[in-house]
């Protein structure tokens, strides 16, 4: 027998006797829900992040102390929008 033929009827059945493609198949739309998931997830804490931090930002914004300002535009300005956009494309 050559050796593509027993590569062949391995990959027909598994160790159980049932076809390795359906449960394969299984596997992969299980894996294809959990990633849906956590995607949902991802892109929802990177909503959460954005509005957390600019409403911190806004509060040190309009502070009296001058190095409170500077770094609330800082966060507002770069800080921001590289959390959240990252957040949410790491969820798409």
């Amino acid at each position: 027998m050559a050796s593509y033929q027993i590569l062949e009827s391995y990959h027909e059945t598994n160790l159980k006797g049932g076809p390795v493609i359906h449960n394969s198949l299984i596997r992969l739309l299980s894996m294809e829900q959990l990633k849906k998931y956590f995607g949902i997830i991802w892109i929802l804490l990177g909503v959460y992040v954005g509005y957390d931090r600019i409403t911190d930002s806004l509060t040190k914004i309009g502070s009296a102390n001058l190095e409170d300002r500077v770094f609330g535009w800082v966060v507002l300005c770069v800080l921001v929008p590289i959390v959240v956009g990252g957040l949410i494309l790491f969820g798409k």
